[in-house]
This record gives structure tokens, C-alpha cells and sequence, in this order.
């Protein structure tokens, strides 16, 4: 499995930010393999909260224009409190079976501030 991914930052003191991903997946069982792309928007209010909506398109790479998976996504975070939901409608033979799958994110910070990593510090420049 490879991840990767950037985020790109807006000209508006970073309240906006673009976030396109790659997933790879390798399966050594039958030698196949598959990608998942995503792509995010993510805006930040002053409070340092923030709502994001994307998209993800999902296939085996022997058949790039056949997508297994396809969905939006949309969360927030508030105050320390993240909610996320995606939809992945099945587009390949499954489909006959499972329109698709809902997936709920719900999240929480705590133990904040116990360490000096800029990974922990706040994204929104002041």
C-alpha cells in the first residue's frame, strides 16, 4: 500500500485548502492492483473550524476507465468535534447486489497542546 497526497493552501491568510490523494493497493494473492483518487476542498472559518466536501473514484489499474467506486464526501470539524459522511455507489458486477455503502466519521481531539509538533499546531495563520 502507498498513500500520498498534498494539501495546497489558498491566498486568502490559508482558509482555503485543496487536497488531492492517491492510494495504491498491491494484492500479492493475484498479482492485481487498484487506486483510489480523492480530491478535497476544505475552508476554514476564523475559529479555526472548518466543512470539507470531496470526491473519490476508485479502480483496478488494469481497467482505469471502469471504476469499481464512486462517491462524494462531506464533514466538519467543530470546535473539537469532527463529523464525516461519504457515499461509495458501486458501479462494477457487485452493484446487481449493493448500490453502495454509507460511511459516518465521528471524531474528537483531546490530550491537545501537550506537545510543541508543528503537526499539532493550528493551520490557520493569524
Amino acid at each position: 500500500m502507498i498513500y500520498t497526497g498534498h494539501v495546497f493552501k489558498g491566498a486568502d491568510n490559508n482558509r482555503i485548502e485543496l487536497e488531492p490523494s492517491v492510494f495504491f493497493q498491491f494484492f500479492a494473492s493475484d498479482k492485481r492492483s487498484s487506486t483510489d483518487i480523492n480530491f478535497k476542498f476544505r475552508q476554514y472559518n476564523r475559529y479555526e473550524d472548518y466543512y470539507w466536501i470531496g470526491f473519490s473514484y476508485r479502480f483496478l489499474n488494469d481497467q482505469a476507465l471502469e471504476p469499481l467506486v464512486i462517491g462524494p464526501m462531506a464533514g466538519f470539524k467543530r470546535y473539537n468535534f469532527y463529523f464525516g459522511y461519504s457515499y461509495q455507489a458501486s458501479l462494477n458486477q457487485i452493484g446487481a447486489y449493493n448500490s453502495g455503502t454509507h460511511v459516518f466519521t465521528i471524531g474528537l481531539d483531546f490530550l491537545q497542546g501537550i506537545s510543541n509538533c508543528s503537526c499539532t499546531q493550528s493551520p490557520v495563520q493569524y
